[in-house]
This record gives C-alpha cells, structure tokens and sequence, in this order.
C-alpha cells in the first residue's frame, strides 16, 4: 500500500504482510532515524476445512535479513524492547509463541547508511 509523502519514526508489523516489495515501500517511508519492529512466526499455520495457509513464508531469520537488506534495512543490534514489548511473539497466552521456544523471532531493523 503507497504511504504518499508520510515518514515514520516507528513502524511495526506482522512481516507476511510487508512481503515483496512492501520492504521498499517500508524503506522509504521510514524516517531517516527510525526503526521497523517485526515478528516473524516460523510455525505453519492454516485452515483444514477452508485450505487457507496463513504463514506463507516459513523462512528462517538469515533469509529475512537478507531479503530487508536488499532494501536497505539492517538489523539493530541495540534496542530496548524485550520479549514481552511485542505485538506478536510475547509468549504470554496459551495461543502466542515465544522466540525461546524456537517457533518465530523479533526483528528490529534500521536504514543501513543510520
């Protein structure tokens, strides 16, 4: 979805959604000083009686670096946000999971030339 003219400090999403070439359109709409925050779920997940497959992208975290870099993001290595900060992946419910579990992990990325 084009952003128009609209610069982001922050933005944070379910990754699935930023797929192709969402990561250019989140490249270039992050603020010069801002950071993406991302989960990434590892576990498939779909809907036997309709077929749908919700987790499309079951990659593992290199890959994901790897396709964001090619946008321009990188990983931040120092950040303040702990487990429990996140949308998704919190571990706290019966149904989230928990990156110490091994079944997804957090991202948070910044513009390379940052």
């Amino acid at each position: 979805m084009p952003l128009g003219d609209i610069d982001f400090h922050r933005l944070a999403c379910s990754v699935g959604v930023a797929r192709g070439n969402g990561f250019d359109n989140v490249a270039r709409h992050l603020a010069p000083d801002g950071i993406f925050v991302a989960s990434v779920d590892t576990a498939p997940d779909s809907n036997p009686v309709t077929g749908a497959v919700y987790h499309v992208t079951l990659q593992p975290k290199a890959w994901w670096l790897e396709q964001f870099a090619k946008s321009g993001l990188v990983e931040c290595s120092h950040h303040p946000f702990t487990t429990r900060d996140y949308v998704r992946g919190h571990g706290m419910g019966l149904t989230d999971w928990d990156p110490a579990d091994g079944e997804g992990f957090h991202l948070v990325l910044r513009r390379a030339s940052a």
